[in-house]
């Protein structure tokens, strides 16, 4: 039989008993001590017991001091952030609920405007790629706040402060001073928004593994790490294939004899091509077609067979001066200039 989800109105902001909160967090207790750390009660509402010294009702202010009950772990710099994901996956905020002692009493008025139906009130883009290709320079990433109950935490409760920074870290594991760390422009930890970041890749290192993480960084110079912020484990795939190309001139035929070796360093055949190989002027891209004594030629497709090789040699002929030319090899299908060299 499925259950029905009933959505209750948030508690009242006046007038707070015991039977309310005992209903609302379906408990079984009227002991206000138990109330205040029962573990029904769901952290993502803004107003819940928090730790506080005030014997009072807790002031915005107050709430904020206390960051709205949530323990935050500053890691002390970006990296320090990657570096705590990997040992802790699927961290969660921890909430700290009052210890009911004189410097954190129990307070049953801490329930006043409790929304039991808060939710987690962030996202970011779901999947996130586990593989990259090399040829991806950046990499685009959205934050989005949910349509959450208006009772729900914000980041400025979460931070105590109006002010912070969502930043975006990429690092290679163990290695500190390989991050990335990117801040996503124009965010506002008061309101609810979406703010698309485009991480820049171009620095990454073929074939090594990187972490993803999402952080916030505090008016106070603290790097937070946050629920659901270890957001991908990715591989920076390099090249399948690589080529090695020589090209010796031969004064007496005037011929310039170019050898091609593609090896597949894969567990799976490669097809590289259509691709070209010629040889232009150092003045000249590889792109324009040719002039003088520069010469293209074009092969169709070949495969290049699981962790082997594909080799080829020819010559470009009556080019009787070599020395202000290049020999390069260009794959069509990738766009890619595999290989440019000098003439020996």
């Amino acid at each position: 039989m499925n259950k029905i989800k009933i959505n209750k109105m948030a508690l009242p902001n006046s007038n707070i008993s015991v039977a309310m909160v005992k209903s609302e967090l379906g408990a079984a207790t009227n002991d206000v001590g138990r109330l205040c750390t029962h573990p029904n009660i769901n952290k993502w509402s803004k107003w819940k017991p928090v730790r506080h010294n005030s014997v009072v009702p807790i002031t915005e202010g107050d709430l904020k001091t206390a960051n709205a009950g949530f323990n935050l772990l500053d890691q002390g710099s970006a990296y320090g952030v990657s570096s705590f994901y990997k040992n802790n996956n699927f961290y969660k905020f921890e909430y700290l609920k009052p210890l009911g002692n004189n410097t954190s009493p129990y307070r049953l008025d801490d329930f006043r405007g409790y929304e039991h139906n808060s939710e987690i009130f962030y996202a970011f883009t779901d999947p996130l790629p586990t593989k990259i290709n090399y040829t991806q320079k950046t990499l685009n990433i959205s934050y989005f706040t949910l349509n959450t109950a208006l009772g729900n935490v914000l980041w400025s409760d979460i931070l105590g402060s109006d002010y912070g920074s969502l930043g975006y870290v990429i690092s290679k594991d163990g290695v500190a001073s390989s991050e990335i760390v990117t801040y996503a422009d124009g965010f506002n930890p008061k309101i609810r928004q979406q703010i698309d970041t485009q991480i820049d890749l171009s620095s990454l290192l073929e074939d090594e593994i990187y972490r993803l993480s999402a952080f916030i960084k505090t008016d106070r110079n603290e790097f937070i790490p946050i629920e659901n912020g270890n957001l991908t484990v990715f591989i920076y795939e390099g090249k399948k294939v690589t080529v090695t190309l020589t090209a010796i001139h031969n004064t007496i035929s005037q011929k310039v004899n170019w050898t091609l070796s593609l090896y597949n360093k894969t567990t799976e055949t490669v097809i590289v091509g259509p691709a070209e190989i010629g040889i232009k002027y150092n003045s000249s891209d590889f792109k324009a077609n040719p002039i003088g004594d520069e010469q293209e030629l074009v092969f169709p497709s070949v495969y290049v067979p699981a962790l082997g090789y594909f080799n080829q040699s020819g010559s470009f002929e009556n080019i009787p001066y070599p020395n202000d030319m290049y020999v390069y090899f260009y794959d069509y299908y990738t766009e890619e200039l595999f290989k440019q060299i000098n003439i020996q």
